[in-house]
């Protein structure tokens, strides 16, 4: 599971809660029945407070619906962003954080699923220096 946290603020936080507040998505916490497999383990909430609109999306299969709307709607660099990957068990494996100044989000420390992909990395470096060609 995937579970993915927004944060927009000012102009751009009430033009993306107008829309979400029509969309099927916004409308019924979840994707429409035609997006087959991705609709499956989505759920989205949302609240506008004082300019400020905050948005948590989670999906089983698929990018998710917010991510597309906001860079459809605002600038790239116009929201902050906090994605937690989980294993079927609900523990966290991975995180992704784009928020500079640590306003809304700050990175956790890296779990263990993270240490041990870097190992890997680190280890496959290695062994392809070691490689004769």
């Amino acid at each position: 599971m995937v579970v993915r946290k927004y944060v927009v603020e000012g102009s751009d936080a009430k033009k993306v809660y107008e829309v979400l507040q029509v969309s099927y998505a916004g409308k019924n916490k979840k994707i429409p029945p035609s997006q087959g497999k991705c609709g499956l383990g989505y759920g989205i909430e949302y609240r506008y407070d004082d300019e400020v609109l905050y948005i948590e999306e989670r999906t089983i299969f698929g990018p998710g619906y917010v991510t597309e709307l906001l860079y459809f709607l605002i600038h790239y660099d116009g929201f902050y962003y906090m994605e937690e990957v989980r294993d079927d068990d609900g523990i966290p494996l991975s995180y992704e954080v784009r928020d500079r100044e640590g306003k809304y989000f700050v990175r956790p420390p890296k779990t263990e699923y993270e240490l041990q992909q870097e190992a890997r990395a680190i280890e496959c470096a290695k062994k392809s220096e070691d490689m004769p060609f």
